[in-house]
């Protein structure tokens, strides 16, 4: 109760499906993260002929891998790309990616913060 004998009022809440739906910071697409062996990422930075094969099998898959962290040397960080999905994609994309040869790591990179 507010002041003498005053109901007080709350203002709706959305609903969670209201609050969390296409509202205009939804984003339908998600990164994906891919580690590929030391040879590799420098053939895949530097554009020569041996990244072809990943190159090729990435965009069958509608991948276009970028580096994740393209201004740094640091040979560790120097082996992660990266490439933003839809959610569909994802699974057909990572089932191409992770047999290839030279490829340590694929998958989905989970959301920075919660919806």
């Amino acid at each position: 109760m507010g002041a003498e004998g005053e109901a007080l009022t709350f203002a709706r809440l959305p609903r969670r499906a209201e609050a969390h739906s296409r509202g205009p910071r939804y984003d339908p697409r998600v990164q994906i993260m891919v580690q590929l062996e030391a040879s590799l990422a420098r053939a895949m930075r530097e554009g020569t002929p041996a990244s072809h094969a990943i190159r090729d099998a990435a965009a069958r898959a509608g991948v276009t891998l970028r580096p994740a962290h393209p201004t740094v040397s640091d040979p560790p960080l120097s082996t992660w790309f990266t490439a933003d999905l839809h959610n569909k994609d994802i699974p057909r994309a990572l089932a191409a990616l992770q047999p290839l040869p030279g490829v340590t790591a694929a998958y989905a990179k989970p959301q920075d913060a919660l919806p």
